[in-house]
């Protein structure tokens, strides 16, 4: 019967090739079923030999860094300056006080010199002294030679550092503490008089670490009378304690003059009040 013969051929054919090819699979290894075991991974968002911020790749809403690198391309003569390297981010002279008085906010917040929408950090800890306070950089400023990187986040997750953070958190990250021996001085010329001097030196015995900087800063503005100087003292210490914890401190001192352009002076007021 020709149909039962055609099965039949067919299934000599399909027995006669199925060793060819189970052969070369039955010659395979099995797999190891033994689970490999991957060294834990800590993905933090700072690098610890540059104390520079590093944005992870989880992290949540917007957030720029400046990076010694580009605050060093920046070559700001003040903190305003500086901020203009960063997206969302308003800036301008108050009080008339030029490079001695910076004022930022966030653009499409009101800016009334006071910086009360943006929580501002020094090393991580604000640099207001109070949950609602204002930072007013106005009055207590930072010179620009101290900051070693910038870390801006925004996003709904701010809050979590603070009840003002509508407009972001600031982070000014000052120069890393030493491991061992070190100073260093840097001069800074520019136009309109402008002059700046700054000595940082610090070391450390594996207990305690310091940093001591020193910056003189001054000039006459580009508009006429506004000259300015300032004077910043500032020490960094950190103690290690046992089982990784450690204990920070920090002591700043600093004068700041200057004067309004446009307004008038002490003893033209004098004369006619």
């Amino acid at each position: 019967m020709p149909h039962d013969n055609s099965v039949l051929l067919g299934a000599l054919c399909s027995a006669s090739l199925l060793p060819l090819f189970a052969a070369p699979l039955a010659a395979q290894e099995p797999e190891d079923p033994t689970p490999v075991e991957l060294p834990p991974m800590l993905v933090i968002g700072r690098s610890a030999d540059e104390a520079v911020p590093e944005v992870p790749l989880q992290a949540v809403g917007s957030r720029d860094v400046l990076g010694p690198e580009d605050i060093e391309a920046a070559g700001a003569r003040d903190v305003n300056d500086l901020l203009q390297n960063l997206p969302a981010l308003s800036t301008r002279p108050y009080n008339g006080g030029e490079a001695a008085a910076p004022s930022f906010s966030a653009r499409g917040l009101p800016d009334d010199g006071l910086t009360e929408y943006i929580h501002v950090l020094i090393d991580g800890v604000p640099a207001s002294p109070m949950p609602y306070g204002w930072t007013a950089f106005s009055f207590f400023p930072l010179p620009p030679e101290r900051i070693h990187a910038i870390d801006y986040m925004r996003g709904a997750h701010s809050v979590r550092y603070s009840p003002n953070s509508v407009g972001g958190v600031l982070n000014f990250v000052t120069h890393p503490l030493p491991s061992s021996g070190e100073v260093g001085v840097r001069t800074t010329v520019g136009t309109h008089g402008y002059t700046s001097d700054m000595l940082t030196g610090g070391g450390s015995d594996g207990t305690w670490s310091w940093r001591l900087t020193h910056v003189d800063r001054e000039g006459d503005g580009y508009r006429e009378g506004g000259e300015f100087a300032q004077e910043d003292i500032h020490l960094k210490l950190r103690r290690e304690l046992a089982d990784g914890d450690w204990l920070a401190a920090s002591f700043g001192y600093m004068t700041s003059e200057h004067k309004a352009p446009g307004g008038l002076t002490q003893a033209q007021y004098a004369f006619d009040p």
